[in-house]
């Protein structure tokens, strides 16, 4: 089932849901606008991956800055600002909205697992233009 923002409002307030920080305008019909922390991961590694041997922590150069143009042919990967736990009962879908998917952007759909807590993280691509 897909919340509505009422509903996401409720587990909020019974603490079955916890974003911090909270910012009231993120609250959507359907879901919630999370933002980007300054922490990006640009891939650093030449070699082929080879899973099971490849470190993936070798794989990410990790940077933070205020302001990042993503070029056409790049993926990052990124965190979010907010801190998210969610009880046993929930679980989450991180998506891209469609004003940004139409700039050429896609992201990695994600699954956020029943009882998650932490910072999210989501790959990023840009298909056309820098953004």
């Amino acid at each position: 089932m897909i919340l509505s923002d009422v509903d996401i409002k409720r587990y909020i307030e019974s603490g079955d849901l916890l974003i911090e920080p909270m910012y009231r305008d993120t609250i959507r019909e359907n879901g919630v606008d999370l933002r980007f922390s300054g922490y990006i991961g640009k891939v650093s590694h030449d070699d082929v991956f080879e899973p099971g041997e490849t470190n993936p922590d070798d794989v990410y150069r990790v940077l933070y800055v205020d302001e990042y143009i993503v070029d056409p042919g790049e993926f990052i990967i990124l965190s979010t600002e907010e801190y998210i736990k969610l009880s046993d009962s929930l679980m989450g879908f991180i998506n891209l909205r469609s004003s940004f998917a139409r700039l050429g952007l896609i992201l990695s759909p994600t699954i956020v697992d029943a009882g998650f807590e932490g910072a999210l993280t989501v790959g990023l691509y840009s298909s056309v233009m820098p953004v």
